[in-house]
């Protein structure tokens, strides 16, 4: 009885016992797990309990609870929140997903230049950014400010006063590219443009404030766009400091002139005619001195439904690109990517390639960002001819859906077909790939006969 006594005492100590630095989930923490050694079932090697399922490399690679393989909370980067960034002092501030690094340059004449690159999750806040663009950030807006010598980086506003730039929308609302705003001067007057329902047309006139001459809405036509707030001027030079004592107010300088910005939405569906004039509000039987027109085109976005459809049958998913021109032009291949059994043979000039479920709504998530579960044709019941070759057409499939588009032949073209590549792995980003490598001499023409935009 004595040695039976023993034995169960043991045995108690090896279960009340946790295994020191284990991997665990918040549901299995302060559990009682017999301290002996298991084996994982991943790739068999020694667990530190015979309780648990993998082994601490496992764990680590899989981010999982060795006990129960429940996911892993990610311990992330420390948090601070400062209230202000000192742009005298060079560092790192994080909050959340943001990271801002100030840096201090110094030049041969003695001057020095803050300014800092700005991220969120690890990449730039945004794209194509134009001197004094502004976004708002944990610490406050910041601006994208020209240096000396030309160097530009992210600062706090408050340090230049600058408010000439756009604002950048915030990279935690992500918008889909196909329903960021449509940015509009001049050039579009008497011009038709298309829009979206749920888009924003931003408009952005010259003027000058010190004339007494504004930009205002003359006729909006029409109950399909609706204007978003007033009408905003911005001086095209930052305000000056006026005052002295400490006491500072920021003034824009007199007879400095700017732009007027409108901003509209496209609320349904339907046709409208903007007329924006530009005049003295006291002269009320002139005439303006200047005008300018649109017609707006807007339609319904199908985006919502076409990907609830699309994921009801995941499992016939297929995104087809087809080439379609001269038949003897054997270098451009054409592509299907989808639930594909391996057993199916590609038919003549197409390469086949199956992915897996995960990797088609990875698929489907692009196609809602690059717009095309919006632009794309329902050809169900109806097909569309293609305009002359050559070009590729996208076609997805998916249960009784069918949807295509043609991209063309040229830089536009390849550009959707290089935002389709990012989203790939394994063999589907091999064969995309190859595709793309077939097309590389096109793209050097297309780049030859491109004209470069002056920012």
């Amino acid at each position: 009885m004595k040695r039976i006594a023993v034995a169960l005492s043991v045995l108690t100590v090896l279960v009340l016992a946790a295994p020191a630095g284990a991997e665990l989930c918040e549901k299995c923490k302060g559990g009682m797990y017999i301290m002996s050694v298991g084996k994982c079932v991943v790739c068999g090697g020694p667990t530190r309990s015979g309780a648990h399922k993998l082994c601490p490399k496992c764990s680590a690679k899989l981010g999982q609870c060795e006990h129960c393989r429940a996911p892993l909370k990610k311990a992330g980067k420390p948090t601070t929140q400062p209230a202000k960034i000192d742009i005298n002092k060079p560092g790192m501030y994080t909050s959340g997903k943001w990271e801002y690094k100030c840096i201090i340059k110094r030049y041969a004449t003695g001057l020095g230049c803050s300014c800092g690159g700005l991220t969120y999750d690890g990449k730039p806040v945004a794209d194509n950014i134009k001197n004094w663009d502004r976004i708002k950030t944990p610490w406050g807006t910041m601006v994208y400010a020209p240096g000396p010598t030309n160097v530009a980086g992210w600062v706090p506003i408050d340090s230049v006063h600058a408010l000439a730039g756009r604002m950048l929308p915030s990279p935690e609302k992500s918008t889909p590219a196909y329903l960021r705003a449509l940015e509009l001067d001049e050039s579009a007057n008497g011009k038709t443009v298309s829009a979206t329902v749920g888009q924003n047309i931003i408009i952005r006139l010259k003027g000058n404030a010190t004339t007494g001459y504004s930009w205002v809405v003359g006729k909006n036509e029409g109950d399909v766009l609706g204007q978003v707030g007033k009408v905003k001027y911005v001086s095209d030079q930052p305000p000056m400091p006026v005052g002295g004592r400490g006491r500072k107010i920021m003034r824009h300088r007199v007879g400095g002139g700017g732009k007027y910005v409108f901003t509209f939405t496209a609320k349904k569906a339907g046709k409208a005619k903007l007329s924006l004039e530009y005049k003295r509000g006291w002269e009320k039987n002139k005439p303006p001195a200047k005008t300018f027109t649109l017609n707006v085109t807007i339609k319904a976005d199908p985006t919502a439904e076409r990907v609830k459809k699309l994921k009801a049958n995941i499992n016939s998913f297929q995104l087809v690109l087809r080439y379609r021109g001269p038949q003897n032009e054997l270098l451009y291949r054409s592509l299907v990517l989808g639930r594909i059994s391996a057993d199916v043979k590609a038919a003549p000039g197409f390469a086949h390639i199956h992915i897996s479920g995960e990797q088609a709504e990875k698929v489907i998530a692009h196609l809602v960002d690059d717009g095309f579960l919006c632009r794309a044709f329902d050809i169900t019941n109806v097909l569309i001819d293609p305009p002359g070759g050559p070009l590729y057409s996208m076609q997805v499939n998916s249960g009784k859906t069918r949807l295509n588009e043609y991209l063309g032949w040229d830089l536009k073209m390849l550009k959707r077909l290089d935002g389709l590549r990012k989203v790939l792995d394994g063999d589907a980003a091999k064969a995309m790939d190859k595709l793309l490598k077939r097309l590389e001499n096109k793209r050097k023409e297309w780049k030859k006969k491109t004209p470069v935009k002056k920012s």
